[in-house]
């Protein structure tokens, strides 16, 4: 890739709904990239605020509007598209010279335009279905796990003793309410009372601040900066299975999981399988084994360290070169058929 000079479009989506996970890990992408190639950011449909975020993490060629009249304006060499799997299958850009598409954690593997897709977890694929993807590439080694996290992997360390410190975090909007089903939890718990860092994002509901509980120690976090550095001082966290999740693990912070969606689900199940992480999987969250599990991980420091591990492990943090060797190859490969 450092001899040749590319046009590469990367088609995103974020929202305080649907997450800014995409977002988060399209900028990571978008860095790399940048630095040898043209590269255009196409992220129709999303608020203000991400547009903002987008200028503040120096993203540059900044454009909206529909897919199609983006490749139009630019005819890149290559598309990466990455967008939520609720909002179904690509826009069509029919008419238009296709460029190849590599796509990420997209599950419509009939899609004739994908030449490759790399997904995290297989949440479609069932046995004997027709498969037109030339290439598909699958597992939690593909994490795109942000340098700012990545800084502090090597300075994380297991607290022996109970755990002080606690994270909860599940998104700019929390649309489940998992942060208060988890402050029910730790309200429950038999043991002294611990630091709970609890992360707010701009769209979550409203009130939460007036329903904490009265045995740990609150403190409300919002827009934090150097979120690296929290995760890094933690030593249990409360969140989704989404890409806040892999960069914890890529920490190696043991995590407790309450799914938002049936995809997150799916995604929590295999790593829990694995070790990799606690999953609360029933509704009713506050149920005494619930309750007694996550104790258990609270107060045994070496249940924790060995989650930990088993989560540095499966997400070893380098999926983003992983990533972007993919594109270099589709790239290369496209260019020789030009």
């Amino acid at each position: 890739m450092k001899h040749q000079h590319y046009t590469i479009l990367i088609s995103s989506y974020g929202s305080h709904l649907q997450g800014l996970g995409h977002i988060v890990r399209d900028i990571s992408l978008y860095r790399a990239l940048a630095l040898n190639h043209e590269v255009i950011f196409h992220a129709a449909g999303v608020t203000r605020q991400v547009y903002r975020k987008l200028q503040q993490e120096g993203v540059r060629n900044i454009v909206q509007g529909t897919l199609r009249q983006t490749i139009l304006s630019y005819y890149p060499n290559l598309i990466i598209y990455d967008k939520p799997y609720a909002l179904g299958m690509m826009e069509s850009f029919y008419g238009v010279p296709h460029p190849p598409v590599v796509a990420l954690d997209y599950f419509y593997y009939q899609d004739p335009r994908i030449c490759a897709a790399i997904n995290i977890y297989n949440h479609n694929l069932k046995k004997g279905q027709s498969v037109l993807f030339r290439r598909i590439y699958e597992g939690l080694e593909y994490s795109i796990v942000r340098d700012e996290v990545l800084s502090y992997r090597k300075q994380k360390s297991f607290s022996q003793g109970m755990a002080r410190r606690v994270l909860l975090t599940f998104g700019g909007a929390d649309p489940r309410n998992n942060t208060q089903k988890s402050i029910a939890i730790l309200e429950r718990l038999a043991h002294p009372p611990v630091s709970v860092y609890v992360i707010v994002g701009p769209k979550f509901r409203k009130g939460v601040e007036y329903r904490l509980g009265k045995n740990h120690r609150y403190r409300i976090e919002t827009n934090v900066q150097e979120m690296g550095a929290l995760m890094g001082s933690i030593d249990i966290a409360f969140c989704g299975a989404g890409v806040t999740l892999a960069e914890l693990m890529a920490l190696g912070c043991p995590c407790v999981i309450i799914p938002q969606n049936n995809a997150e689900l799916l995604l929590a199940r295999s790593i829990a399988k694995k070790g990799g992480v606690l999953l609360l999987e029933s509704r009713q969250t506050t149920q005494g084994n619930h309750v007694q599990r996550v104790q258990r991980l609270i107060k045994h420091w070496h249940d924790r360290e060995a989650m930990g591990h088993r989560a540095q492990q499966l997400v070893d943090g380098h999926g983003r070169e992983r990533v972007l060797e993919i594109i270099r190859k589709e790239l290369i490969r496209h260019a020789s058929l030009v």
